[in-house]
């Protein structure tokens, strides 16, 4: 298919002598514009907009528009030639992921970034109600995870089986996932619809060794708690008021 190879030349020809439309569909009911778009074939998908391609087309197995094939990769570029035609964000596929979602799967920084400054909600869940911080977190994936919650997302959401972030990050074992959730404000002692805590989980699934790395790093002991300054913290902070007190005598 010319649309899918970026064979632009071919793809006009068609389109300007009526041998095809850019609303076509084939047999799974997906257009030119998500072959464009999977395929990252930017002037194929600008030139089928221009022609009048729907932008945000539901085809497929899952049912999603080529924004969402997009993103499934990670390319910028389509994703913001797509919203810049008005593609919506916050439709969600057959699975119940939107784009944030998706470009969320693919650990693609750039694109989430992007999204994240699109009028999408940060902490938008899927049909198992886990939002992108959930997902960054069980793929181990700080930076997104960093970004997400720079840019607001709820460290203590839960999902249908109340785990939380800081519960997927113990699955993966990542301890820069961990630490980063912990400093935003994740409830450690939070425990999902079987009592488990995270480190609970820590413990069970054998990454309680960065667990108590991430906390440490964090200045606390393996139970969240904070650990007091030592002497030298103390000394070299506060000053001696008895030694003042000789001094005014």
């Amino acid at each position: 298919m010319a649309a899918q190879r970026g064979d632009l030349d071919t793809l006009k020809s068609l389109i300007e002598s009526g041998q095809a439309k850019p609303s076509d569909r084939d047999d799974q009911n997906i257009t030119p514009l998500h072959w464009a778009a999977i395929n990252a074939q930017v002037p194929a998908c600008k030139y089928l907009l221009e022609q009048g391609a729907e932008v945000d087309a539901l085809g497929g197995d899952l049912v999603a528009t080529p924004m969402q094939w997009a993103a499934r990769n990670g390319y910028l570029y389509v994703i913001q030639l797509l919203i810049a035609h008005n593609a919506d964000p916050n439709i969600s596929d057959a699975q119940g992921y939107n784009t944030l979602h998706l470009v969320t799967h693919s650990s693609s920084v750039m694109p989430l970034l992007y999204l994240l400054h699109q009028p999408i909600n940060v902490d938008s869940r899927d049909s198992q109600g886990h939002t992108s911080l959930m997902w960054a977190a069980y793929q181990g994936d700080a930076l997104s995870v960093d970004l997400l919650l720079k840019h607001g997302a709820n460290p203590n959401t839960r999902d249908e089986s109340q785990l939380s972030p800081l519960h997927w990050a113990v699955v993966k074992g990542n301890r820069n996932c961990i630490r980063k959730l912990v400093e935003a404000g994740a409830d450690i002692t939070a425990r999902n619809a079987e009592g488990k805590t995270p480190k609970d989980m820590a413990v069970e699934l054998k990454s309680v060794g960065a667990w108590k790395r991430a906390l440490e790093e964090g200045g606390m002991n393996e139970d969240g708690i904070k650990k007091v300054g030592t002497l030298s913290e103390v000394s070299s902070t506060t000053p001696y008021t008895g030694v003042n007190r000789i001094l005014t005598l």
